[in-house]
């Protein structure tokens, strides 16, 4: 994949803007989330929950477009796969329950677990990059160059980042 306008290197610059002020923040409420009160503990999931939602939303809503574009419009099936406010639902639950879980492991880690977790971000950028690159020969639609990309990228990174040396 060429790049001659320079995009990707924006778009990895603010990735990296965004991954390391997520990490400054899941820095400090990890270390502070035992004498900050409860306000705290509650923003600091609400803003550990943004990135799981949007990702797991995309997906969805790509997924769910695609599977959707197989039925009629007026049918049953349609009606019954077309519930995409449950699934936005889910998708949020699960990301505060998971953000939630996160602040409470956060409080542990210790200094060569935080490394790990920085590095994770420029691993997932470089999964989310070669799956992309591999999805974008084999499928048509860019929407879904995007969503295989995610879902890939989420599989390859822990993968990548428990790998031994």
């Amino acid at each position: 994949m060429s790049d001659p306008d320079g995009t990707q290197a924006i778009r990895l610059r603010t990735f990296l803007i965004l991954a390391i002020a997520w990490f400054a923040g899941a820095y400090f409420a990890g270390h502070y989330v035992a004498r900050m009160p409860f306000g705290f503990v509650v923003v600091s999931v609400l803003i550990f929950a943004i990135p799981i939602a949007l990702s797991g939303l995309y997906s969805s809503a790509i997924h769910q477009t695609h599977v959707l574009s197989r039925y009629k419009e007026g049918g049953r099936a349609y009606k019954l796969l077309g519930g995409r406010v449950i699934r936005a639902v889910l998708w949020m639950v699960f990301a505060l329950a998971a953000s939630l879980f996160m602040l409470l492991q956060f409080s542990g880690y210790s200094d060569l677990e935080w490394v790990a977790l920085l590095l994770a971000a420029p691993v997932y950028w470089l999964s989310y990059l070669v799956s992309r690159k591999f999805w974008s020969v084999e499928l048509k639609k860019p929407s879904m160059v995007t969503e295989h990309a995610i879902v890939w990228a989420r599989v390859w990174c822990p993968l990548i980042s428990a790998a031994p040396p």
